[in-house]
C-alpha cells in the first residue's frame, strides 16, 4: 500500500468516527415530535404539548368573548337606539355624514353650494363645538372663487357639453366634406384652377395673334390714309380739269 492510500484510509476512518458521533448525538438528544406522554422524567411529545396549550387557550376564550359581546351589545343599544336619544351618538354621526355625502352628490347648487371640511395648519379637521364636535363645514369654491356644485350638476353639464361637442363635430365634418368638394372643383381636372390656366394660355395666344395682326393693321391704316389723301388729290385734280374744260368749251362757243 502506498503512502497516498494510507492517507485515504485514515481520512475514511476519521469520517466514520465523526458520523458515529453525530448519530449518537441525534439519538440521545432527539426531539420527540409525537403526541405521547413523557416517561421516566422525560418531557411530553411536542405535538401533545401544542394540543395542551391550545386547549388551555380555548378554555379562556368563551369568557372573554362573552364579555366583549355583552359590552358591544350595550354600546350599540346605547348609541343606536330607534330613534336615537343621543344627538352626538353613532347613528346621528352617520346620518350627518350621509346627509353631507348626498348633498355633494345631488343637492349642491348655486344658492346652496357644496361644503368642505375646515382644516387646521396640520391638515386636521377643525371640530365644530356647535355640532357636537363634528367637522366644521364651510362653502367650497374652486381656484377662481366660484362655488362648487353637486356631482349630478357637473354630470349634467358634461352631458350637455358632449351633445354640443357632437353637433360641432358633425358640423365640422360637413365643413370638411364641403371644403373637399370645393377643393376638387378648384384643383380638379376641370376645376377652376385648370380653367384659369387654360384661360391664361388662351389670353397669351390672343396676345400673340394680336401682335401678329398689329403690324399689318398699322400698315393697312397707313395705306388707307395715303389712299384717302390720293383720292382727295385726284378729286381736286378732276375738279380742276372739269373747270379747264368748261372754260375751253366757253371760248369755242364765243368764236
Amino acid at each position: 500500500m502506498t503512502f497516498f492510500g494510507k492517507i485515504l484510509v485514515m481520512l475514511n476512518l476519521a469520517l466514520s468516527f465523526a458520523l458515529l458521533i453525530i448519530g449518537l448525538f441525534l439519538f440521545v438528544f432527539r426531539t420527540d415530535w409525537s403526541n405521547q406522554k413523557g416517561k421516566d422524567g422525560r418531557p411530553d411529545g411536542e405535538l401533545l404539548q401544542k394540543h395542551n396549550r391550545i386547549k388551555e387557550l380555548w378554555d379562556l376564550l368563551p369568557p372573554s368573548e362573552y364579555a366583549w359581546r355583552k359590552s358591544r351589545e350595550a354600546l350599540t343599544t346605547q348609541e343606536e337606539g330607534t330613534p336615537p336619544d343621543r344627538k352626538d351618538g353613532r347613528l346621528a354621526n352617520r346620518l350627518f355624514y350621509d346627509k353631507e355625502i348626498q348633498h355633494l352628490l345631488t343637492g349642491a347648487d348655486k344658492d346652496n353650494p357644496a361644503r368642505a371640511v375646515v382644516l387646521d395648519p396640520q391638515y386636521r379637521p377643525v371640530p365644530d363645538d356647535a355640532n357636537f364636535g363634528r367637522p366644521k363645514m364651510v362653502p367650497a369654491t374652486d381656484r377662481n372663487g366660484k362655488a362648487l356644485l353637486s356631482l349630478a350638476a357637473y354630470d349634467k353639464e358634461e352631458k350637455a357639453f358632449y351633445v354640443a361637442y357632437a353637433k360641432e363635430q358633425q358640423r365640422l365634418e360637413e365643413g370638411i366634406k364641403e371644403d373637399t368638394r370645393l377643393t376638387e372643383l378648384f384643383v380638379g381636372a376641370k376645376g377652376l384652377q385648370q380653367r384659369l390656366k387654360d384661360e391664361r394660355a388662351r389670353r397669351e395666344q390672343v396676345l400673340e395673334e394680336q401682335d401678329l395682326v398689329r403690324r399689318p393693321l398699322i400698315n393697312t391704316y397707313v395705306e388707307a390714309e395715303l389712299l384717302i389723301k390720293r383720292k382727295r388729290e385726284l378729286e381736286y385734280r378732276l375738279m380742276e380739269l372739269q373747270k379747264a374744260r368748261s372754260a375751253q368749251l366757253s371760248g369755242l362757243g364765243q368764236r
